[in-house]
C-alpha cells in the first residue's frame, strides 16, 4: 500500500547535517510516509549515513546518483521513485518541526482547491538559535500576483500535490531558481496556500547555504530575470511587451543601479495599464513600483520619477504613502548623528 506522503530529499556533502534533517523526518506524528533521499554523488560520507539509516528503517529510500547532475535533477530523481499522495519538499540542512506533516496532510484534505502549501519558517544559525521568523503571503491570489516579480514562498515548506508535479514534469533545469519556476508552473493549475505557523527551521548548516556567492547570486539573478519575462508574456497573452525594457525594470526592483534606461517607463505602458486593471496585481505591484523607484532615483532620476507618478496615477497609491516611503529610505541612508 501506498503512504500518503513522500518526502523527497536531495542532498549533496551533507553528511554534517543530514543525520539532523533525517531524524526530524522520522520522528514526525504522522508516520504514513516514505522518506526518499537522492544523493547527488557525493564526495564525503554522506552515502554511508544514509544507508545505515535506509537498514534501519523502511519507510527510507535511497538511490544515489553515478554524477553530480545538480538539485533540478535529483529532485526529479526523487520524485521518478516517490509513491505518496503527497509530495513534501525537504533539503539536507533543514529540520521540520514534529507536526509539520501532520498539519499540512489535514490541511491539504481540508482545501481541495489548493494544489500546495506551504508555511512560515524560522531561520535559526548553526547551534540552532532562533534568528528571525520569515513571513509568508497568506492570500493565494496575492502569492500568484507576486510570482511576477518574487518568490514568496519558502521551498522547503510545501507540500504538493503528487499528481499536479507530475503534470507539470517536475523542475526545469535552473540552478538556483528551480524552486522559483516551479511554483509559478504550479499556480496555473492550482491554488498555492499558506500556512502561518512556522513548519521548517533553515539555515542551520554552519555554512549557511543562503549566503550566495557573488557568482551564485548573480546566476540566480539572470534565472530570476528569465522566469519574470516569461510570466509576464504569459499573463499578458499577446498585448505589446518590451522585452528589453521590462529585464531593465525587473533589475530595478533588484536595485541594480542604473538599469532603467530613457523611455523605459513609457515603453512598459501596455504593462502598468494590465497591472493596474487587475484588482490583486494592482494592489501586490504598485508597492514594487515605490521600491524600484526609490532604488533608482539618483541613477535613474528620470524614469525613477516617472515610475512614482505610474504608481499614483494608475495604482492609486497616495503622494502622501509616496512621499512617508521616500521620507524613510532617506533616513535609512543618512544616519544623523551618533
Amino acid at each position: 500500500m501506498n503512504p500518503r506522503v513522500s518526502v523527497v530529499m536531495p542532498v549533496y556533502n551533507g553528511a554534517r547535517t543530514v543525520a539532523k534533517t533525517i531524524d526530524s523526518i522520522l520522528k514526525q506524528t504522522f508516520t504514513d510516509l516514505e522518506l526518499v533521499i537522492v544523493d547527488d554523488a557525493s564526495s564525503d560520507h554522506t552515502w554511508a549515513i544514509l544507508s545505515k539509516y535506509a537498514a534501519s528503517d523502511p519507510r527510507i529510500v535511497i538511490h544515489r546518483n553515478a554524477t553530480n547532475q545538480g538539485v533540478a535533477a535529483a529532485r526529479n530523481n526523487g520524485l521518478a521513485r516517490a509513491r505518496g499522495e503527497f509530495i513534501a519538499v525537504h533539503d539536507a540542512d533543514d529540520i521540520s518541526v514534529p507536526h509539520r506533516l501532520a498539519v499540512q496532510v489535514a490541511y491539504l484534505d481540508g482545501h481541495p482547491e489548493a494544489g500546495a502549501v506551504g508555511s512560515a519558517a524560522r531561520r535559526v544559525d548553526a547551534r540552532g538559535r532562533l534568528l528571525s521568523i520569515v513571513h509568508v503571503p497568506d492570500d493565494p491570489r496575492a502569492i500568484r500576483a507576486l510570482l511576477l516579480l518574487q518568490n514568496p514562498l519558502i521551498h522547503a515548506t510545501g507540500m504538493i500535490r503528487h499528481h499536479l508535479i507530475r503534470k507539470i514534469n517536475g523542475y526545469q533545469a535552473f540552478a538556483t531558481t528551480d524552486d522559483y519556476d516551479l511554483w509559478w508552473r504550479l499556480s496555473r493549475l492550482a491554488e498555492i496556500h499558506t500556512i502561518q505557523e512556522p513548519l521548517v527551521d533553515y539555515g542551520s548548516d554552519a555554512g549557511d547555504r543562503h549566503r550566495l556567492s557573488v557568482g551564485k547570486a548573480s546566476r540566480q539573478l539572470e534565472e530570476s530575470k528569465t522566469i519574470s519575462l516569461q510570466i509576464a508574456k504569459e499573463i499578458m497573452a499577446g498585448r505589446p511587451l518590451d522585452e528589453a525594457a521590462y529585464q531593465r525594470f525587473f533589475l530595478s526592483t533588484r536595485g541594480v543601479q542604473g538599469s532603467l534606461q530613457p523611455g523605459d517607463v513609457r515603453r512598459l505602458q501596455s504593462l502598468w495599464d494590465f497591472l493596474a486593471s487587475d484588482a490583486v496585481y494592482c494592489q501586490t505591484i504598485g508597492p514594487k513600483l515605490l521600491s524600484s523607484a526609490f532604488k533608482n532615483l539618483s541613477a535613474s532620476p528620470r524614469e525613477a520619477l516617472q515610475l512614482l507618478a505610474v504608481a499614483n496615477r494608475q495604482f492609486g497609491l497616495p503622494w502622501t504613502r509616496i512621499l512617508k516611503r521616500g521620507a524613510r529610505l532617506w533616513l535609512e541612508n543618512h544616519p544623523g548623528p551618533a
